[in-house]
């Protein structure tokens, strides 16, 4: 037998063996593949607005206010409901942009302002010294608000040092932007609300 041949015959049983180990060995190797893939992700949603507690945000029925809706614990004085007061002429709010009153006792001041049902504009600060009050607004809610346009209401307690039976001359303003004046009668049943006008345009 030639040397030529014999390497031939030697290249050909080589490359049998290599195919029938190939054929015994799965296509991993030797890794045992069966259980071992990953999980779907699991995907959790948080609340925009959560409560005091950290639970979701839920629904309040007040009392004092029409229809009830989703308190928020946005960096409000106080709790704020979708709606208007029990007793307000709603009509009023056709060209307004804040309406405020005190409860026929004096103990909660309201605030109405219009727009998003999900990101209200909300009193954040309120000073009052000598019959002049100031209010601040801010926005609450996430960075994706509803396209829709309603009165959001926020009862504020009424603090001891800002007497509900005195007439204050109110202004009020939104992330620095003046809206404008009010004035704010005492305390009375049936509610008297004070209305500051949509800037024009």
């Amino acid at each position: 037998m030639s040397s030529s041949t014999s390497r031939l015959l030697l290249l050909g049983g080589a490359a049998l063996t290599a195919l029938a180990l190939s054929a015994c060995t799965p296509p991993y190797g030797d890794r045992d593949i069966t259980g071992t893939q990953s999980p779907e992700p699991e995907i959790s949603v948080s609340p925009d607005k959560p409560d005091s507690s950290g639970g979701a945000t839920r629904p309040t029925d007040s009392p004092n206010l029409n229809g009830g809706g989703e308190a928020t614990d946005d960096g409000a004085l106080g709790e704020t409901t979708i709606g208007m007061p029990a007793g307000v002429d709603a009509s009023a709010e056709a060209d307004a942009s804040v309406g405020l009153g005190w409860s026929s006792d004096g103990a909660t001041l309201y605030v109405t302002t219009f727009g998003s049902s999900s990101c209200p504009r909300v009193p954040s600060d309120l000073t009052a010294a000598a019959g002049e009050m100031t209010i601040d607004l801010t926005a609450a809610g996430g960075a994706v608000c509803t396209a829709d346009y309603v009165a959001s209401t926020t009862a504020i307690p009424t603090p001891a040092a800002v007497p509900s039976d005195v007439a204050y001359t109110v202004t009020v303003s939104d992330a620095g932007t003046d809206l404008g004046t009010a004035e704010l009668a005492p305390a009375a049943d049936p509610i008297a609300f004070a209305w500051i006008a949509a800037p024009a345009g």
